[in-house]
């Protein structure tokens, strides 16, 4: 990989709120994964809101077709709430490039194959794969992010393309459930509760998964 570094080396303040920040996202993506499915189906509004979830807005779409519920605070918050942390990859890509990358995508032999993807769609579509990154495709949003830092693209770019994008997505899942209407609340039901079921299984697998890592390092 032909990677070049924008700041290289970087050990200020900068670097030390970004570090904070991207910690800051961990934890909440982590809180926000085994909460979604409760509040799913207590408030998908709610939910839309503060994780800017595609299916809450279906679910919230829905609701508004069958049962008048209100709609249009949830729909505007949970287009920024979408994005609200794609900067801080950016921000992580424009300061320390591959470096945070590879630790983005997990650290693994895997690792650097999710790098080189995320790379080559950037190549490609430069700023639009911004846009390209909400589409419900396996790619590596974060690492699309953080490449277009590291590309030395500028902010303000990067977030007008950004906007654009998450009014479109949001917009356009909303008007899904819109359609769908009523009869589709018992298939979001269903997929609340198994979706709350995957969640705790990821969380644990992967609690497992560090106690075999720790227990092995210290055999070692």
């Amino acid at each position: 990989m032909r990677v070049r570094f924008r700041y290289e080396g970087n050990s200020g303040w900068a670097a030390a709120l970004c570090g904070i920040s991207l910690s800051v996202v961990a934890v909440y993506q982590v809180v926000s994964l085994l909460a979604r499915p409760v509040l799913l189906a207590l408030s998908p509004a709610v939910l839309a809101m503060l994780t800017g979830s595609r299916t809450a807005l279906v679910a919230l779409g829905v609701l508004a077709a069958g049962r008048g519920e209100p709609w249009l605070l949830a729909l505007v918050v949970s287009i920024a709430s979408i994005m609200k942390f794609h900067w801080v990859y950016w921000w992580a890509g424009a300061l320390w490039g591959e470096k945070v990358m590879i630790a983005l995508a997990g650290g693994s032999p895997r690792a650097v194959k999710r790098v080189e993807q995320a790379e080559a769609v950037v190549r490609r579509y430069r700023v639009l794969a911004v846009a390209l990154a909400y589409v419900p495709l396996p790619l590596p949003r974060e690492l699309i992010y953080a490449f277009l830092g590291q590309s030395r693209v500028r902010l303000w770019i990067f977030v007008a393309v950004d906007v654009v994008a998450a009014v479109v997505t949001q917009v356009s899942f909303f008007a899904a459930g819109v359609a769908l209407g009523e009869a589709a609340l018992p298939l979001i039901t269903f997929y609340a509760k198994w979706v709350g079921v995957f969640a705790v299984a990821v969380m644990a697998l992967a609690g497992l998964r560090w106690w075999w890592g720790r227990s092995d390092k210290k055999v070692v």
